[in-house]
């Protein structure tokens, strides 16, 4: 006869709820260091690419102005609308004179010599690069707008230093981590481009990317 005691079990290949919750809990914990780290890697690679565009733009430009013979630019670029194209750069493909490279930027062949992108008729179009996207501040360190490639190839104008940022909290001083993420492209007056990190040049990279939506 047994003693009326019995020893409860639970089903074959299931879990208590004390497991279950250890589980949520230990899951919880690995996901509050993980998500973070896969943000902050993919805001990496997205200034990365962003700067790696951008080198490649100028270097066409500087060839393109060689085998021309002709003053070629590369600029920020301005106006509202999406369409950009040989039919309606004059209207929609302008230079931003705030130089706010992270909207984008359009490279042509200046003939006239003017500096900005003329009628279709005046000026030839040669490319156009999207916007960069949230969070992204790419700018010249004095403000400038453009930079314009002669037909030796050398920069038409003086040095120029862009600074690409990335801050996924716009307007706090997420201080170390935009640092850490911070691409420096300094053109030479030959023309030659050279990408830094932020690690060098800490002063130059704090007031390039400290700011805030309205900047």
């Amino acid at each position: 006869m047994g003693s009326g005691k019995y020893k409860s079990r639970r089903p074959d290949g299931g879990f208590t709820l004390v497991e279950l919750l250890v589980a949520v809990a230990m899951l919880a914990i690995v996901v509050s260091f993980a998500v973070p780290a896969y943000t902050d890697f993919v805001l990496r690679k997205r200034a990365a690419s962003g700067v790696n565009d951008f080198l490649v733009d100028l270097s066409a430009a500087r060839s393109e102005a060689t085998r021309q013979r002709r003053n070629v630019v590369m600029c920020a670029r301005g106006g509202a609308a999406e369409v950009c194209d040989e039919t309606t750069q004059s209207a929609n493909c302008t230079c931003d004179a705030q130089g706010q490279w992270e909207n984008g930027w359009i490279t042509f062949v200046d003939f006239n010599g003017d500096g900005a992108l003329s009628a279709a008729s005046i000026d030839e179009l040669l490319g156009v690069h999207p916007a960069l996207g949230r969070g992204v501040r790419f700018r010249e360190s004095n403000g400038g707008d453009s930079v314009a490639f002669n037909s030796r190839g050398a920069l038409a104008g003086t040095v120029a230093r862009f600074a690409l940022c990335i801050n996924d909290q716009p307007g706090t001083a997420d201080d170390e981590d935009v640092l850490a993420r911070a691409r420096f492209v300094d053109v030479a007056l030959t023309g030659r481009a050279v990408v830094s990190h932020a690690g060098s040049s800490q002063g130059t990279a704090s007031a390039a990317c400290y700011h805030t939506p309205s900047s």
